[in-house]
């Protein structure tokens, strides 16, 4: 199954359908080293065994147009919609596996069968498998003899209209000098007329004893369009500096809006012609397996070869040559492969970055589920939703919501301190933000990576400086650079994936206002420690203030609580804001700049940045149209996180106005610690700091979540004191362990 996988022919077919799949004894799940090309289906039953059946479906085909059950860890199915010429409708692709016939503990699979056709009886249908009965009906007049069972599977057919697509007396069996027809395809007869070829091709054939069988049916199903990629590994650098410097417009200073958005045009189409004369378009094959080489190939062909010769004559010889050869060959891939993967791992060893890759893949190179989404539930109908842009329409509403009111009574005829002046934007901070990107994360919608802007950086820093301080002279953030595109993914370790809350947005920015987002944050955060603008307990997202740096400020004020006396309590309240980020107000954020004397350029480019954004939904490679998005910071932009710390700058204030009393704060994450004799005195003063943040919730249209609470109580004389006296928020009670 491994070497099947790994043949680049595989990639010509649409659905492979396995019987007894290698089983993985470390996860529920088989071997899957072609996730480049196929999704895997694989039954998910932890009281049954491992599946004795799984299926391969072609990333090609449109996922909206095929959906995957299991029934039992004997029988799947695939549905196929059909949809293009004169092809409607939907046909049922089963997959099964019926034991041996001298299998202990032996359930024969042919009664659930019968339910399954049954259940779908007015559709086209298709059963393929291991049925391990031998008849005269598909195994010929010469074959075994025939068994009581292989009557029942005659009957179903009969039943079902179902007709054998191979031809009577196929051999699909070999293992020695046994030789037998037990694998099948049924169809019913609505397809008969269809079926272009089914035989046994050997030219597939892995060392398996059970022969591959190839069936063409003449139908339709919508397939993916695969968007276009570059290979930037074979990127022509001197080309693409020529290109650049040929295609770049003249420099200029932009004085109205709309001059600036031209020009912002004009450089985004020069780089993008640049990259189609430089960098060659990706051309998809088959991923190579790190580690196979030359040798893989000499004893996997050697071997093939064997088996064809064994298969004509049949003699001691052409086994024991045939025998030899497969053994040979599964110790030199097995070594091959080992060889690769130590490599890999030391390799890993000398780099944190390599390091964190490794430990990804050892995260997720057992997922067995198809790398689509599932069927959504929608929130307001409760129906489940299995069309792409459907599905988008419920993520779109999840993601963005309409933003909450906050009371900004307290804003009308405010007075601000003088600002901090701030130079203008030099080319050096631009080269050094464009360095300092990741060269090849995802573009935004102008397919314009990191790298290309790190090559053209000596040509296109002069432009960008311009264009920049043109930005803030102006008040204002060009439209190209408010176009993002939202990908859906999976938030890992979620039990249900059929509720829009396990999926998170990642916005994928053009990479040109990416750079401007980067400079604007590095700025905001150096004048923020120059001139002490944010709390110092407000850790993360700042320099020299990480999560150890936060640890160690909470650790070192419990030891000073206990160093007061005998039978202190430090007590130790944990807030979560829920959807912190999404729910910024941007009125009272940009009044939170000014008051903690940001510059009004900087300020009014960032108004205008909030405003009028636009982006698509892309979840598995559906896109919708572009819409609106009014609410929150912006997802995906480095000035995100200390907007936000300046944001939430005062609940980490007002939570620190007690005696005895101290917040931490982490970006949107607050922790408010307290000390006292006796935990009802330290739970009065979180009561109060508990008070004060849900007042500052009103201004800053927030909402706490209240399950995601924790109260930890911190002593030395634990069973003198009460643990569980509870606080109370607006809408429940809180105590130890909550």
């Amino acid at each position: 199954m491994a070497t099947l996988l790994r043949d680049p022919k595989i990639t010509n077919f649409d659905i492979l359908a396995i019987q007894e799949p290698w089983v993985n004894t470390f996860a529920d799940t088989t071997h899957h080293p072609a996730k480049d090309h196929f999704h895997l289906c694989y039954p998910q039953s932890k009281d049954e065994g491992p599946a004795k059946v799984c299926m391969f479906i072609n990333k090609r085909l449109d996922h909206s147009k095929w959906k995957f059950e299991s029934y039992n860890q004997c029988i799947c199915t695939v549905n196929l919609a059909l949809g293009q010429g004169n092809d409607t409708g939907e046909i049922k692709l089963h997959n099964i596996y019926n034991p041996d016939q001298k299998a202990e503990n032996r359930q024969s699979v042919l009664p659930h069968l019968r339910r399954v056709l049954l259940s779908a009886q007015q559709r086209e249908q298709i059963v393929v498998g291991d049925f391990n009965l031998h008849h005269e009906m598909w195994g010929g007049p010469d074959g075994p003899r025939t068994e009581a069972e292989a009557e029942d599977l005659v009957e179903l057919m009969e039943d079902f209209d179902l007709t054998s697509t191979l031809a009577p007396g196929t051999i699909t069996y070999e293992e020695g000098n046994r030789q037998a027809t037990i694998d099948l395809c049924l169809a019913t007869l609505g397809l008969a007329d269809r079926i272009i070829r089914s035989e046994v091709d050997r030219s597939l054939d892995h060392d398996s004893d059970h022969l591959p069988i190839v069936t063409s049916l003449d139908i339709s199903v919508k397939e993916l369009s695969r968007e276009p990629s570059r290979n930037w590994k074979t990127v022509d650098e001197k080309r693409l500096k020529s290109a650049i410097v040929n295609h770049l417009p003249p420099r200029r200073r932009p004085r109205t809006r709309g001059a600036l958005d031209r020009y912002v045009g004009e450089l985004v189409t020069a780089l993008q012609n640049a990259i189609d004369e430089a960098v060659p378009q990706r051309i998809w094959s088959p991923k190579s397996k790190r580690g196979w080489d030359e040798e893989c190939t000499r004893v996997l062909t050697e071997t093939k070869r064997l088996r064809r010769i064994y298969s004509l004559y049949h003699t001691d010889e052409t086994w024991e040559a045939y025998r030899a050869a497969r053994n040979n060959k599964g110790r030199v891939i097995k070594k091959a492969l080992r060889r690769a993967h130590r490599e890999k791992v030391e390799k890993a060893s000398k780099s944190p970055e390599a390091l964190w890759k490794l430990a990804k893949w050892a995260r997720n190179r057992n997922t067995q589920a198809p790398e689509v989404t599932p069927t959504i539930q929608n929130p307001d109908t409760l129906q489940m939703v299995s069309d792409p842009a459907e599905k988008a329409k419920i993520f779109r509403e999840a993601f963005f919501p309409a933003p909450r009111e906050a009371e900004l009574g307290d804003i009308e005829g405010s007075t601000y301190p003088d600002r901090i002046t701030m130079p203008p934007i030099t080319e050096q901070e631009v080269e050094q933000a464009i360095q300092k990107a990741s060269p090849f994360k995802a573009p935004g919608p102008d397919g314009i990576l990191n790298k290309a802007l790190q090559l053209a950086a000596t040509w296109i820093k002069p432009h960008l400086t311009v264009i920049y301080n043109q930005c803030l002279n102006l008040g204002y953030c060009p439209q190209h650079f408010r176009e993002s595109t939202t990908v859906v993914l999976k938030k890992q370790g979620k039990d249900n994936y059929t509720i829009p809350a396990s999926y998170r947005p990642i916005g994928l920015l053009n990479t040109i206002g990416k750079i401007m987002d980067a400079i604007i944050a590095d700025r905001l955060s150096y004048v923020a420690e120059i001139h002490s603008l944010l709390p110092s307990t407000h850790m993360g997202g700042r320099k020299l203030r990480s999560t150890e740096h936060a640890i160690h400020h909470i650790i070192d004020r419990i030891y000073e609580a206990w160093n007061r006396g005998r039978g202190q309590v430090a007590s130790l309240l944990l807030l979560d804001v829920s959807g912190a980020f999404d729910n910024v107000s941007h009125k009272r954020l940009l009044h939170n700049l000014r008051k903690r004397r940001i510059d009004e350029k900087t300020v009014r480019w960032i108004a205008s940045l909030l405003q009028d954004r636009y982006t698509r939904i892309s979840i598995d490679g559906f896109k919708t149209e572009r819409h609106k998005v009014s609410t929150g910071t912006v997802q995906g932009s480095p000035l995100s996180p200390i907007l936000y710390i300046f944001y939430n700058a005062d609940l980490v204030e007002k939570c620190d106005l007690e005696e005895e009393t101290t917040a931490t704060g982490f970006i949107d994450d607050v922790a408010i610690l307290t000390w006292g004799g006796s935990t009802t005195e330290t739970c009065n003063k979180l009561q109060r700091a508990l008070q004060r943040a849900e007042q500052w919730t009103k201004t800053h249209a927030s909402v706490f979540s209240p399950s995601k609470f924790q109260l930890i109580h911190f002593t030395r004389a634990r069973t003198r004191i009460d643990t569980q006296h509870p606080l109370h928020t607006t809408c429940c009670w809180i105590t130890q362990g909550c």
